[in-house]
């Protein structure tokens, strides 16, 4: 099979479920994905989906966001402010929830300052070439996942997990459960 590349920008909710189950690299401008109350979003479909680039203050409605069984994901970045409803802030809301489970190719998580800082739950795991976690920005308050449970590998593969990690970096002014 030849390796191509297709790409999607996009800024709404609607524009990104209508695109092609076979596009490789998803960009959601800033500010998009926000015209919705809550809902989940799922990227399962997009099966030769590489790579997510989702910009600042984007999807604040999202109440799960679930990247799971994408086999050849291999970087996720997440701007500023995105997925929450508390920007520059912190809070909790029991029913919002973080997975990145069983993408194979994953290498990269980046997520920037604010983003699911009301989150209660963030999952990471069954991911066998993950090499790099970034949370937030050094010597800058961010609160991502401020009050979120984080876990992070499975039982199967955590020992694996945590011998590949080559970084992973948490900034912030707060305490991090790593677990």
């Amino acid at each position: 099979m030849p390796f191509f590349t297709k790409n999607a920008a996009v800024c709404s909710l609607n524009e990104l479920n209508a695109l092609d189950s076979d596009v490789t690299h998803i960009t959601v401008s800033d500010h998009c994905g926000n015209e919705y109350e809550s809902m989940p979003l799922y990227f399962t479909h997009f099966y030769n989906l590489r790579e997510i680039t989702i910009g600042n203050d984007c999807f604040i409605h999202v109440d799960q966001l679930n990247l799971t069984g994408l086999s050849r994901l291999q970087k996720v970045v997440i701007g500023m402010n995105s997925f929450t409803k508390k920007k520059n802030g912190f809070g909790m809301e029991l029913n919002r929830r973080f997975y990145v489970r069983g993408c194979n190719a994953l290498k990269e998580v980046r997520i920037g300052c604010y983003s699911f800082s009301d989150y209660s739950t963030a999952i990471i795991e069954n991911n066998e070439l993950l090499e790099k976690i970034v949370i937030g920005e050094v010597n800058q308050l961010g609160y991502s996942f401020y009050s979120a449970s984080l876990q992070l590998g499975s039982v199967y593969c955590f020992i694996a997990m945590t011998h590949r990690l080559a970084e992973i970096a948490v900034h912030g002014d707060r305490k991090q459960c790593i677990s």
